[in-house]
């Protein structure tokens, strides 16, 4: 480990007992009895993160040259975009213009309350052209409630022009904000209140939609979000063809292009479920995107039907190729990379092949890049990258910053969960991988493994590769089946090792168990079930989740792609993608296409990722040496 400067400051025990009874006072909002406390403390640094807590509280009352103030002075610390839409909501009718344009000189609007004073305070100042620009851009752009809604159109009603309330309206439906888009279709024409509420009635899929769709103008017809919704609602009604249908009429519409790009990803899949895999190239290729993540998606899957479904070599290498010149993350590189390679090597191009598959192995941790490595020669195989080494100045240094600082007083605390804002903003503002694995270096010392795992993420997205950080190892005694390293890889993607961690659906602790799940493994294994000790007792969810686990890999023949996509998405689909898609365990390339060919996106992507973290768990002994390479081997992905 790094070790922490000798020089370290720490808290006095009456400090420590203050703001923690002070800490305590502000979770609950009772900001009086925070202060209180507070005020017995002597060091300032925890009453500045207390302050700052406060800003974030809504249920609060603050100046706004109190917010303001403090942002100005701490432009280093978090969540700068919620302070300012706070400042903004402080603004009212007595804030002088001078301090509103001190505001908004290097700022725009983020509310509707910040830019309902700014076209208040140049009004006043008889700057009508700038109102006019900062009125009508937050119509359009900014979200209201009613009340301030009401308030802006009747103050500011004669700077609107009627194209501003049809793109308040759009974007409004765009955004599937309906309560708002129902109270604009107030003010306007009857053409724009058809087109309006069919695409209400398309969005929330209620009885009708024929009748509403008939309703709308023959000119409005064609509106693309119109087109959108009906593509989305026959789509979600199974009425696949009709769905394609439109989707070609759409052309290629340039608004809310990942949202398009969603629907014709599901419709070409469908196809190619379907074996219409010439109409599937053709629905996929010909697209508008010029950047961005919908752009290299359908690089991708344009290139990946040319390549294995239509045999088109050339072309599918030339799409690879695209997504590789417009994408920048190592997993997207090496994605595109790894395939550029395999189109290259199926029209027999070998030496440019090789050379694409050493340009995917450089990323040492992603899936295509550890693919890539295994169609290397053994001496071509790039190691992994040395840790970052730091000196007792870097050290000293970054033990000096701020935020540091207040990271480690919070954990003499042990106000463990406090310390996320301000480790993930340092690990947003790390420049050097120096201070990756210092910032690393931090959350792990505070037992913060998944703190550490999100640094060693963003780290990885610059380059850099923090491979011991980045790991972390459960540190509980486990059997040698299944593979320690297979049972960690899965608890990173599952959990980032946060014992306590409770998904949206359910799943608990540190391997994500859903209780009914749980409760039936315990069974099986006859011992006590207890939904408590999911998120309480560590050894407790690795037995249960390891059993599981092991489960999954016997019903499926030890594979390690069936017993992931089984435990991610269940059995009875997996059972399903066998009758459709056939056996993944024929060949590493045929495994390689079971995976992309699974119909959810989250499941592709699981896979994909524990398969990775298994490649680098178990390989990192061997591998932190600098002159190994990568242990990698096609029974990483086929048994």
């Amino acid at each position: 480990m790094i070790a922490v400067p000798a020089s370290a400051e720490k808290l006095s025990p009456a400090d420590k007992a203050a703001y923690k009874r002070a800490f305590k006072h502000a979770d609950k909002g009772n900001w009086k009895a925070a202060a209180r406390a507070a005020a017995k403390a002597k060091h300032p640094l925890p009453a500045k993160a207390l302050q700052w807590m406060r800003i974030g509280d809504n249920r609060t009352t603050l100046e706004f040259r109190e917010i303001v103030a403090f942002i100005d002075a701490n432009p280093h610390w978090p969540h700068q975009l919620k302070m300012q839409r706070r400042a903004e909501a402080e603004m009212n009718e007595k804030t002088p213009s001078e301090d509103i344009y001190g505001w908004f000189r290097t700022r725009k609007p983020l509310t509707g309350v910040g830019a309902f004073h700014l076209t208040r305070a140049l009004l006043s100042d008889r700057r009508v052209a700038e109102a006019e620009a900062v009125a009508r851009r937050a119509w359009v752009e900014l979200n209201m409630n009613r009340r301030l809604e009401t308030q802006f159109r009747k103050r500011y009603r004669k700077l609107l022009r009627p194209e501003d309330h049809i793109a308040r309206l759009d974007r409004l439906l765009w955004d599937r904000r309906a309560t708002s888009a129902r109270r604009q279709l107030r003010r306007m024409s009857h053409d724009y209140q058809w087109l309006g509420l069919a695409r209400i009635a398309l969005m929330r899929r209620e009885p009708g939609v024929d009748h509403a769709v008939s309703k709308v103008p023959k000119r409005l017809i064609g509106d693309p979000g119109l087109v959108y919704e009906r593509i989305r609602w026959r789509r979600k009604n199974r009425l696949y063809d009709t769905a394609i249908e439109l989707m070609q009429q759409a052309g290629e519409p340039r608004r809310a292009a990942r949202k398009w790009w969603t629907e014709r990803r599901i419709l070409t899949r469908w196809l190619l479920r379907k074996d219409r895999v010439q109409e599937a190239y053709e629905l996929v290729r010909g697209h508008g995107q010029s950047d961005g993540l919908p752009m290299a998606e359908r690089e991708w899957l344009a290139g990946w039907i040319a390549l294995r479904g239509l045999h088109r070599y050339v072309d599918s290498f030339e799409h690879f190729k695209r997504m590789f010149e417009n994408v920048s993350y190592p997993v997207s590189k090496a994605r595109a990379a790894y395939w550029a390679a395999r189109a290259a090597e199926a029209s027999g191009e070998i030496p440019i092949s090789q050379q694409w598959y050493a340009v995917a192995a450089r990323h040492v941790t992603s899936f295509y890049g550890q693919l890539a490595a295994a169609k290397l020669p053994e001496t071509e195989r790039p190691s992994f990258p040395p840790e970052p080494k730091t000196s007792a100045n870097d050290r000293t240094a970054f033990a000096n910053l701020e935020l540091v600082r207040l990271v480690r007083m919070l954990g003499q605390m042990n106000l463990k969960g406090e310390v996320d804002p301000f480790v993930r903003q340092l690990a947003r503002k790390a420049a050097t991988p120096k201070e990756h694995a210092l910032i690393a270096d931090l959350a792990a010392d505070l037992q913060r493994q998944d703190l550490a795992i999100h640094v060693a993420k963003r780290a990885l997205r610059e380059g850099v590769v923090l491979s011991r950080l980045g790991y972390p190892e459960l540190g509980l005694p486990l059997k040698k089946v299944p593979d320690p390293a297979f049972v960690q890889a899965l608890v990173r993607q599952e959990s980032a090792f946060d014992p306590k961690a409770i998904s949206r659906a359910g799943a608990r602790g540190l391997m994500q168990l859903m209780p009914g799940t749980a409760l039936r493994v315990a069974r099986k294994l006859n011992i006590p079930y207890s939904r408590a000790r999911l998120t309480r007792d560590p050894k407790y969810n690795v037995r249960i989740g390891r059993a599981y686990l092991l489960q999954m890999l016997e019903e499926y023949n030890g594979s390690p792609i069936l017993a992931l996509a089984a435990y991610n998405a269940g059995p009875a689909r997996v059972n399903r993608w066998l009758k459709t898609l056939g056996n993944p365990n024929r060949s590493v390339e045929h495994a390689v296409d079971w995976i992309e060919s699974i119909p959810f996106y989250e499941t592709r992507n699981y896979v994909q990722r524990v398969l990775e973290n298994f490649t680098v768990y178990r390989g990192r002994d061997i591998a932190l040496s600098p002159s190994a390479t990568i242990d990698q081997e096609p029974s990483a992905i086929v048994p």
